[in-house]
């Protein structure tokens, strides 16, 4: 819907991956600059890019929010600042059923996409993922504060067996990989500021 423009011209991304880490996972995550942005936030930022391109601006606000002895950045936050909005990506590893709130928000002039959770395991396939989906258009629903729009649920699906296909099909020289090393560069560099690292 982005990239056919159905949105029109958006105005901010919310992008979330959260959960809750044990202090072992927390100790290992002390060894990288940026913490849990640099660790899960790093989708994020991927997403944010291709969805809205390069910004103008990006704040870095990574922080410590368990006071313990640990001392990981174990709070991942960072605004990106654009012409018309601003968007955000937040990575933590202290929130209890954090996983259940991973989603991604796109709000654009003509309608707002919200997909909450992104990722969930249902208790009856608990080997395969599920993803819900909602979608409000301007056009049809404008400001009705009572409009619920309806959940479409995606699934079942194993995230990794798609990206392997891929991967495979592009190494092998079966389709173009859709990503240049341009691409790649600035979303290193993009991270990397919002990470804190450089400015």
């Amino acid at each position: 819907m982005v990239k056919n423009n159905e949105l029109g011209e958006i105005f901010y991304v919310d992008a979330q991956m959260n959960c809750r880490h044990n202090d072992i996972k927390r100790k290992w995550l002390k060894k990288y600059r940026g913490g849990m942005m640099n660790f899960l936030g790093c989708h994020l930022v991927d997403i944010i890019l291709q969805i809205q391109g390069e910004p103008k601006e990006i704040i870095p606000f990574n922080t410590i929010a368990r006071p313990d002895d640990i001392g990981a950045e174990d709070f991942g936050m960072a605004v990106f600042k654009y012409k018309h909005g601003v968007s955000f990506a937040k990575a933590t590893a202290v929130e209890s059923s954090g996983f259940m709130r991973r989603q991604i928000v796109i709000c654009g002039e003509k309608g707002t996409i919200e997909i909450n959770p992104t990722e969930y395991y249902s208790p009856s396939e608990s080997d395969k993922m599920f993803s819900d989906m909602k979608i409000s258009m301007v056009q049809e629903h404008g400001a009705d504060w009572k409009y619920n729009p309806p959940k479409t649920v995606f699934g079942p699906f194993n995230r990794y067996d798609e990206m392997f296909k891929e991967f495979a099909l592009i190494v092998g020289g079966e389709i173009k990989n859709p990503y240049s090393y341009d691409y790649e560069n600035l979303l290193h560099k993009i991270l990397l500021k919002a990470c804190g690292i450089i400015k």
